[in-house]
């Protein structure tokens, strides 16, 4: 679903640069086994989250890169459990 539904426009390139923050520093919940959520809240004050999935054959895969509103992230929590916090 594309997040220009709620008025957010999706991420560009300048936004997929920050990826590897958002890995290193952003924070950690698990829904599911097989995925894992981070969410970062960048120095402009815009949120992200990333889906990252992994395989059986320990393969790991991007499976979602787009900006949230801050209630979006309490909803995640609230239904996910916190590996690691926003550093």
């Amino acid at each position: 679903m594309s997040s220009k539904r709620f008025g957010i426009p999706d991420v560009d390139l300048e936004q997929y640069r920050l990826l590897p923050y958002v890995l290193r520093y952003g924070m950690v919940a698990q829904e599911w086994a097989e995925q894992l959520f981070y969410c970062w809240h960048d120095h402009d004050g815009r949120c992200y989250r990333l889906i990252v999935k992994g395989t059986i054959r320990g393969e790991i895969f991007v499976e979602s890169f787009h900006r949230l509103k801050r209630h979006q992230i309490k909803a995640i929590l609230a239904r996910a459990t916190l590996l690691r916090p926003h550093a």
